[in-house]
């Protein structure tokens, strides 16, 4: 459902486009539009957004089923797959508003499931690795937004100030982000194995 609503709004993305005119491209630098060597870090973090928002989607619904029953992930893994997915459409329809192209993005959509159910009576393991992942790609997001930043920032031959601002708000949640997993991870790894003590964390995250 969520890669027919990309599509929608890549349709609508083209009608945009062209109905931009040459003076409406903000304050961007230069008459080619969006550098090249812009193109494939836009492409980059815009892929990296809807791959996260299905894994997450898919990871969610993978821990609310009858066979995990760990709804409080399920929501928060749910809560991020929007996110990142209105992360993706909003720097879409900003790239498309500064000459973009349609031809210029190539999306291959390989999000999935990342629970990695173990033979062990610790459901901890489990948990503690989705967030150990959920806290590796965050540091993956940041290290792509640091990129476009530096390409955005008035240090470069290529400046853009209305994206480096874009770029620096993404930053900083997604540090928050690193910050608030980081205590979750060392939280879960104190507490005793039982299931009761997940089921209390579960419910508070």
């Amino acid at each position: 459902m969520r890669v027919l609503w990309f599509n929608i709004i890549l349709a609508i993305g083209c009608l945009a486009f062209a109905n931009v005119r040459a003076g409406d491209f903000g304050n961007i630098v230069g008459t080619d539009g969006v550098p090249s060597r812009f193109k494939a870090e836009v492409n980059n973090f815009m892929l990296k957004q809807f791959n996260l928002s299905l894994k997450y989607l898919l990871t969610g619904v993978a821990y609310g089923s009858q066979q995990v029953q760990r709804n409080g992930m399920a929501k928060y893994l749910r809560e991020l797959s929007d996110q990142h997915w209105s992360q993706g459409i909003d720097f879409l329809k900003k790239y498309f508003a500064r000459s973009g192209r349609i031809n210029d993005v190539f999306f291959n959509f390989n999000g999935k499931n990342e629970i990695h159910l173990v033979p062990t009576n610790d459901m901890r393991i489990p948990y503690i690795e989705t967030l150990e992942d959920l806290h590796k790609d965050s540091g993956e997001v940041i290290s792509i937004l640091n990129k476009l930043h530096k390409i955005s920032d008035k240090h470069d031959d290529f400046h853009d100030a209305d994206w480096a601002h874009f770029f620096e708000e993404r930053a900083e949640k997604e540090v928050e982000r690193v910050r608030q997993l980081k205590g979750f991870i060392t939280t879960l790894e104190k507490m005793s194995n039982s299931s009761l003590a997940l089921h209390v964390f579960d419910s508070h995250i």
